[in-house]
Order: structure tokens, then C-alpha cells, then sequence
């Protein structure tokens, strides 16, 4: 009876180290692998000892070099298809947790390209057989939850994104594509407050736990871009631009081309910064195609900032970068306006009359100064602004 129990000990320990890593907890996870590797070398079970070292060598690297998009990251058109072919063509017989996970990136697609109604209906037509499973119910809200404070950044309504990040962070999701999902979206809502200090100390943090778990190169070189961005707003793009061109070149050296353009548009933001701006003209033009090929509405909308076009920041409802490049048409309205005057097309707005083309550009200066006021509105964290110009 002995013997057969000491027998059959590493297969709890295999079944038990395997339900931990189920739930995600990883680190209670290994400790049972490794003992359950031990007991099988002692015993000479070859067939557990070969099945656990594979196993734990899948989970190290499975957890937690998972980037944001579960492993279906990559040019979205392409990783959108692979959901989709997921769900058509092995729908019946993949595991219910990758059908979870790619139909969250699906959802997260949409919310890239501000199709927020779309993500949550997404969402919305999971089984609700699936919610029944307390780790699949967690995920599902979770997500749902970041798409909902990423939206509520977007709109400056600092008030519900600050409620919902708070109720994740209390919740302390231990899966590790919403905890860097979480963590960015934190930077991105110190960023938007005007806190810079207190973003560079979360990216710090986060640089610190990302090289402690050996983690993927996406996560790296994104959070070097974040880091060159942060920059660039400080006022400080000297520091930001070997920082950029840093990730740029991780990027191409791994291949990740969404990542490299991201890199790219940091780059182009702090050549504006340091007005090198024919330089960053000619990189916006070689990225941008590339950039609306992949469907990455904040991706054209960063890199269209600098070319002062507000469509795509309109299409993604984000008030700030909206009202960014409307507050630099109404100063190019405005010079327009006074070389026209000044080239004896008539005197100066306001002094007499005006030919038709002035009287355009007047009433445009009066719009932009309107826009300039909700801009400031909305800089000053003034919530009541926080609805989409236009």
C-alpha cells in the first residue's frame, strides 16, 4: 500500500502543479513541477519525468513573455484572420481558453480602431455557458473593463477611467497581457494628467519587472517607446530621441514592424519637437502607408498629429488629440489670414471690407478660437468638455 501510494505521488503533483497553473498561480505552479520532477527521477518514471520537464519548459516560456495580444499579435489584419479562421474552422475543437482569448483580441482590434460599440458587442456574444468558469469569468471582465478605461481616456473622463483602474488594480488580475495592458494604461493616464514625474516612475517600475521576468521583446520595446514619448511631452526630446532610435532598431532586428512603426511615429514626434520638421515630414510620409495598411487608427492618428490633420484622433474619440492639431490649424488659419492681408488683398480682419476668400479664413480664425477654448478646457481636466469636437 506504501509503495503504490509513493508510486502514484508525482501524478497529484503533476495534476496539482498544472490546476495551479490553470488558475494562475504560476509560482505555486513550478514549485509542484519541480517536486513532482524530483519524485519521478526518484521513482524512475520516465514517461512523468519527460511529460513534467516538457510541460514546465512550455510554461516558462508561455508565462509571462505572453504579450498584450495572447500570441495572436502581429499586423492586425493578419491577426484579426487568424481569429476568425480560429473561430470558423476549429471552433468545435480548439480549447474554450484560446477561443476566450482571441475573441478578446478581436475586441481589442476594434477598440484600436475606435469601434468601441463593435468591441463590447464582441464581447456581449461570448456563450455565457463560458462566465459559469470563475477563471474564464475573470478574463472576460477584466478586458471588458480595460476597453472601458481606455475609452474613458480617450474622452478625458478622467473620473471613470480613475474608477476603473482602481477597481482593477484592487481586483490584481494575474494574467500577464492585462497586467501590461494595466500598466500602460496607467502611464497613458498620468501622461494625459500632465503628471510626468509620476509616469516616469511607473515606467521605471515596470521597466524593472519586465527585465526581472525575461520578457518578450514586444513589451520591451514598447515600453521604450513610451519612455521616448514621455520625452518628447516633457519638453525634454533630446533624451527621448536615442531612447526611440533605441527601439527602432529592437524592433528591426526582431521583426516586429507594428512595434518598429510605433518607434517610428516617437521618432517623428520629437524630430517636430526639435524642429528638424523637413526630416520628420519625410518619415511621417514613408510610415503613414504602412501605419493605415495595418489599421491602427492610434498609430495614424499619432503620426498625423504631426502632419496637423485631426481625422483619425476624431474616428478614435480622443478629445486631446483632437483638439492638439485643431489649436494648429487656427494658428495656421490665422497666419494665413494676416499674409493675405498683408499682401493687399484688403485691410486687415476687422478694418474694412474683405474679399470672399478673407471672410472664410475670418470665420475660420473664429472657430479655431472657439476650439482653442475647449482645448484648454480639456487640458485643465474640465470633464463637462470631455465630448468629441465636431
Amino acid at each position: 500500500m506504501q509503495t503504490r501510494d509513493k508510486t502514484y505521488y508525482q501524478y497529484a503533483l503533476l495534476h496539482m502543479a498544472i490546476l495551479q497553473a490553470d488558475f494562475g498561480c504560476f509560482s505555486e505552479a513550478i514549485a509542484a513541477m519541480n517536486e513532482t520532477i524530483a519524485t519521478a527521477r526518484e521513482n524512475q518514471d520516465m514517461n512523468c519525468l519527460n511529460f513534467s520537464l516538457s510541460w514546465l519548459n512550455h510554461l516558462v516560456k508561455a508565462y509571462p513573455k505572453q504579450i498584450r495580444a495572447s500570441g495572436y499579435g502581429g499586423a492586425t489584419d493578419l491577426s484579426d484572420a487568424v481569429c476568425d479562421i480560429l473561430h470558423l474552422c476549429y471552433g468545435n475543437v480548439c480549447p474554450i481558453e484560446d477561443i476566450l482569448r482571441s475573441t478578446c483580441h478581436s475586441a481589442y482590434i476594434r477598440s484600436q480602431a475606435g469601434d468601441y460599440a463593435g468591441a463590447f458587442e464582441i464581447l456581449d456574444s461570448i456563450n455565457q455557458a463560458d462566465h459559469r468558469t470563475l477563471k474564464f469569468h475573470q478574463y472576460i471582465s477584466n478586458y471588458a473593463a480595460l476597453l472601458k478605461a481606455k475609452r474613458a481616456l480617450r474622452r478625458s473622463d478622467f473620473t471613470a477611467a480613475t474608477h476603473l483602474l482602481d477597481a482593477l488594480r484592487a481586483f490584481r488580475p494575474t494574467d500577464p497581457e492585462v497586467l501590461y495592458q494595466l500598466a500602460a494604461l496607467e502611464v497613458d493616464a498620468l501622461t494625459r494628467r500632465g503628471d510626468f514625474a509620476a509616469a516616469f516612475v511607473r515606467v521605471d517600475e515596470l521597466a524593472a519587472d519586465l527585465k526581472a521576468e525575461d520578457a518578450d521583446v514586444y513589451q520591451r520595446v514598447h515600453l521604450l517607446t513610451l519612455k521616448a514619448a514621455l520625452f518628447a511631452k516633457a519638453g525634454i526630446p533630446e533624451k527621448g530621441f536615442s531612447i526611440a532610435m533605441r527601439a527602432s532598431s529592437a524592433a528591426h532586428r526582431a521583426r516586429l514592424w507594428p512595434a518598429l512603426w510605433e518607434a517610428l511615429a516617437a521618432v517623428q514626434a520629437i524630430l517636430v519637437e526639435l524642429g528638424e520638421f523637413r526630416a520628420a515630414r519625410r518619415l511621417g510620409d514613408a510610415v503613414a502607408p504602412l501605419a493605415l495598411e495595418a489599421g491602427d487608427e492610434t498609430l495614424c492618428a499619432k503620426l498625423y498629429l504631426a502632419l496637423a490633420d485631426a481625422d483619425c484622433f476624431r474616428s478614435i474619440e480622443d478629445v486631446r488629440g483632437e483638439c492638439e492639431t485643431i489649436a494648429k490649424r487656427a494658428l495656421l488659419e490665422k497666419l494665413r489670414t494676416a499674409t493675405a492681408s498683408n499682401d493687399g488683398g484688403g485691410p486687415i480682419p476687422g478694418g474694412g471690407a474683405l474679399e470672399h476668400g478673407q471672410k472664410d479664413d475670418a470665420a475660420a480664425v473664429e472657430e479655431a478660437v472657439a476650439y482653442i477654448g475647449r482645448y484648454k478646457a480639456v487640458m485643465e481636466g474640465d470633464g463637462a468638455s470631455a465630448e468629441t469636437v465636431g
